[in-house]
Parts: structure tokens; sequence; C-alpha cells
């Protein structure tokens, strides 16, 4: 599916405000909404960074329970 230029424009964007200006994403967020396909993508972008930085804090809890649980083995075996 090709997406349109505004589209691309808005996502990019988007993902770059929410990855290094999270506090101006919140600020942003109830003011957007579906109406062109700019804001459509901005939202999008904006969507997807925190996916994935939801994602990466999860595996980075796993690994620290993991970390927690063999110090408790290690200690217990002492």
């Amino acid at each position: 599916m090709e997406q349109e230029p505004n589209y691309l424009t808005g996502y990019n964007q988007g993902y770059r405000l929410a990855q290094y200006s999270p506090e101006l994403v919140e600020k942003l967020l109830p003011s957007l909404s579906s109406e062109n396909e700019y804001e459509e993508g901005l939202f999008s972008g904006i969507e997807k960074y925190q996916q994935e930085k939801r994602k990466e804090n999860e595996r980075l809890n796993e690994l620290d329970d993991r970390d927690e649980s063999q110090e408790q083995s290690e200690e217990l075996e002492r």
C-alpha cells in the first residue's frame, strides 16, 4: 500500500517528537484529529514509538526480574 507524502512526513515527525520531546507530545495529543493525512501520520508515528518503548521497558523489567531471581538463588546456595 502506497502512503501519501503528507502521511509519511507526519509519521516520521510524530515518531521523532515522541522520542525526543514526550512532554510536548502529551500537550499535542488532545488537539490531534484524523481530519488530514499529516495529522493521521503524526498520531501513528507517536503511537508506534510509544508501543516500541513499552515493549523495551517490558523486556528490561523481565531481565531485571531474572537477575534478581538469580541473585537470590546464589545467596541461598551459600
